[in-house]
C-alpha cells in the first residue's frame, strides 16, 4: 500500500482541529500522539506556525516499536525542534508553546 487518506485520530489531524476547533482535545507540549486504529502504527506531529498561523504541520511516522508515546522523548524533542527550525526559515518568530497548543 502506498499512502494512505489520515484519519481524525492522527496526529497530524489533532494539531489541525486544535487550530481551527478550539473544543478539541488539546495536544501537550507543542506536540501531539497518534496511534491510528492500524495497531502497531504511531505517529507524532508538531505544528508550523507563521506570523501566528498554522501553515503545516509535520510528523514521525512509525511502528510502536520505534517511535515512543512520550511527548518529553529524544524523538519527540527532536520533531518540536524541527517544527521551530522550519518556521524560522520560512520567517516566523512564533515559538512552539510549552503549555499546550494552540
Amino acid at each position: 500500500m502506498t499512502g494512505a487518506r489520515l484519519d481524525l485520530d492522527s496526529a497530524q489531524a489533532a494539531i489541525f482541529l486544535a487550530h481551527l476547533n478550539p473544543d478539541a482535545p488539546t495536544p501537550t507540549l507543542g506536540l501531539a500522539v497518534g496511534s491510528p486504529r492500524n495497531h502497531g502504527i504511531r505517529s507524532l506531529a508538531a505544528p508550523i506556525i507563521l506570523f501566528g498561523e498554522l501553515v503545516a504541520v509535520i510528523a514521525v511516522i512509525g511502528t510502536t516499536a520505534t517511535v515512543p508515546d512520550g511527548a518529553d522523548s529524544p524523538v519527540a524533542n527532536s520533531l518540536r525542534a524541527a517544527a521551530l527550525r522550519v518556521g524560522a526559515h520560512l520567517g516566523s518568530d512564533h515559538a512552539v508553546p510549552t503549555e499546550g497548543y494552540p
